[in-house]
């Protein structure tokens, strides 16, 4: 016996749910509608169309309000290629750091970041402190995903930092910071301590890269 109740495209059928609920199938032949505390585990595990692509879930003026997902869903085909597995929005704590020493000013203010898939979207606005100690290169720490290979950093500098040919990488969850030669073939110099003055400061970044 199969496990599958396929809703056939018969108009105006209606069938009864849990609690005397209806259900309703395909109620002008082109979908189905499923009433409210409707249960149809006792018949089936799955709930399929009899057409491939001809039926909706749904109509523009019934739509469904939530929908809670444990795996993935495949958009616009059936191949890995399609299938969608994870889509996230929050905060992160974004970090000014000279090396390994904390130079940020009362933190971040408004670090966020929304991850669709494999791709992470974040965007932070960091004051830096004005007495800035340390060496090293310019850093971002805190990303909230660990970054692959793949990524782009744009950033706006303010006030008292030297942001000549400014270039950003993200490697782990840390932005790096570096100066890009004038050289065809010079190598990328690090953003240190002597490229901050005392005044105040304060970076905008967002970075786009893959996990």
């Amino acid at each position: 016996m199969s496990n599958e109740l396929i809703l056939p495209n018969l108009a105006g059928v209606v069938l009864t749910g849990n609690a005397g609920k209806p259900v309703i199938v395909n109620p002008a032949g082109d979908g189905f509608l499923l009433g409210t505390e409707v249960d149809l585990t006792s018949i089936a595990t799955s709930v399929i169309s009899d057409t491939d692509n001809t039926d909706d879930l749904g109509s523009a003026s019934k739509a469904w309000k939530d929908l809670y997902l444990a795996g993935g869903i495949y958009i616009g085909g059936t191949t890995s290629a399609n299938y969608l597995t994870d889509y996230e929005e929050g905060t992160w704590t974004a970090v000014f750091r000279l090396g390994a020493n904390d130079n940020s000013s009362g933190g971040d203010t408004g670090a966020t970041y929304a991850k669709i898939g494999k791709m992470v979207f974040t965007e932070c606005d960091i004051a830096i402190d004005n007495s800035v100690t340390g060496t090293g290169t310019w850093q971002i720490t805190g990303l909230p995903f660990t970054s692959g290979a793949l990524n782009t950093v744009a950033s706006r500098c303010e006030d008292d930092m030297d942001a000549t040919n400014l270039i950003g990488s993200t490697s782990g969850a840390v932005i790096h910071y570096y100066a890009q030669s004038t050289s065809t073939v010079g190598a990328l110099a690090s953003k240190s301590n002597a490229h901050l003055g005392t005044a105040g400061k304060r970076m905008r970044t967002s970075a786009t890269y893959s996990t």
